[in-house]
């Protein structure tokens, strides 16, 4: 469907990161738009773009101002269709509570704010997810500052070194302190009891869930991200395989490779799952294979899209067309959930080739990109042509990005550079024969 919609529509972003980035880029490869992104403050993935207007706005936390802000943005241009793209579990969480007063000036879709209740707080997540006969890790659920006694082995069950993170993320980040982090590894009960003391003298007073330790490297993750139209039936879903995950310690578990692969029998659970809730808009799904029994252990879901988006994109299956074609012309595409195999990755190949631990992954990997199968949302040519300090902030961000894995990617688990070149050789054999 070919339509020339520049005139007539804006997107706006709630969000300056990477996902915000990855819709823009969706947007405009889709319909040549320029997107409107709004954050709390600048970030690298949509600074000195082509294809993003930011602006920055501090007060965008203040739920009052941010709807002022927006009733605001939409009177200023009553030429255009806005519509509305939050981008983190904040932004997410603030658009479903102001769905009313928000559809005033903008389209969007979002689930209801009681799903959002069941859903948006990992504990509850888990707790439907086991009765829905999903796998998840074995957990132990509790709130407040417990001594170490209580997070002992005998009374939760949970081995340690451990995993541990508190169930509602965007009510977590609103209190910042040190030595902050997007998930947590004790490694045993008296440092977990003091990082739940941390975490709950900052101001948070959620749950924190205490996990069993899924073994595997970054290759055992999986992430599957859907799409909902308005009448709650999923019209896209597509699963990725990780083959590498940054390890700075804030960004840890960000995806930095991907391979999309058919849907699996959790993904499938999952897709009924959302069309039994009557779900709507984006998911987004973390899991892990375990290897003790082989199942894929699912461990949240965020309600919007993800940080790595534009896998969809480089998938075929482009996010903005699903969510334009859906609310704006309701003429939902999708539900095949048929989809070709590419390479998503926002990092350097190199660092691909470097660290990826799985042989087979890295091999797929490396075909990929030999066959021109492969995408790198910060390599967007839409947005680097003739823009040069877009250009010199990727390369330099490149540069970072191979500084950070070499100093935070565990040790003793670099890929091997000699088979990476006896993969190209094989690979070029192939090609010429």
């Amino acid at each position: 469907m070919t339509v020339d919609l520049r005139e007539k529509v804006r997107p706006v972003l709630l969000g300056a990161d990477l996902n915000a980035y990855g819709m823009a880029l969706a947007f405009h490869s889709a319909y040549g738009l320029v997107s409107e992104a709004i954050g709390k403050y600048r970030s690298g993935p949509t600074a000195y773009s082509h294809i993003v207007d930011f602006r920055e706005c501090p007060e965008l936390g203040d739920s009052d101002r941010a709807l002022a802000l927006l009733s605001e943005l939409s009177r200023s241009r009553p030429d255009k269709t806005m519509i509305l793209v939050p981008c983190t579990d904040e932004y997410s969480e603030f658009v479903i509570r102001n769905r009313e007063e928000l559809s005033k000036y903008f389209l969007f879709t979002c689930p209801s704010e009681t799903l959002m209740e069941a859903l948006h707080s990992k504990a509850g997540f888990m707790k439907l997810c086991a009765s829905a006969g999903i796998d998840i890790p074995q957990t132990h659920i509790f709130s407040g500052s417990p001594d170490p006694a209580q997070l002992s082995e005998d009374n939760t069950g949970i081995k340690y070194p451990a995993v541990l993170k508190p169930s509602v993320s965007a009510e977590y980040w609103k209190h910042p302190f040190a030595g902050m982090r997007k998930v947590f590894f004790p490694k045993d009960e008296n440092e977990c009891a003091d990082i739940c003391r941390r975490i709950f003298e900052s101001g948070y007073t959620g749950e924190l869930l205490l996990q069993k330790t899924v073994m595997g490297g970054d290759c055992n993750m999986r992430v599957l991200t859907a799409f909902s139209d308005s009448s709650g039936r999923v019209r896209a879903a597509v699963l990725g395989h990780v083959l590498l995950e940054e390890h700075a310690p804030k960004a840890r578990g960000n995806h930095a490779a991907i391979i999309t692969e058919p849907l699996d029998e959790t993904c499938i659970r999952l897709v009924r799952l959302l069309d039994s809730l009557g779900y709507q808009g984006f998911s987004n799904f973390d899991m892990k294979l375990d290897p003790e029994d082989g199942t894929v252990k699912v461990f949240e879901i965020n309600l919007r899209q993800g940080r790595s988006n534009s896998y969809l994109t480089a998938a075929g299956i482009n996010p903005a067309e699903l969510l334009v074609r859906d609310i704006l012309f309701s003429q939902p595409i999708g539900g095949e959930f048929d989809y070709p195999e590419v390479l998503w990755h926002s990092v350097p190949a190199s660092v691909i080739r470097k660290y990826c631990q799985d042989k087979g992954a890295a091999h797929s990997a490396e075909v990929l990109l030999h066959r021109g199968r492969s995408f790198c949302p910060y390599r967007y040519a839409g947005d680097l042509n003739g823009n040069l300090k877009r250009r010199l902030y990727v390369f330099l961000h490149g540069l970072r990005q191979r500084k950070s894995f070499d100093k935070y990617f565990p040790r003793g688990t670099v890929f091997d550079t000699e088979r990476v070149s006896a993969v190209r050789r094989v690979i070029k054999r192939s090609a010429e024969g």
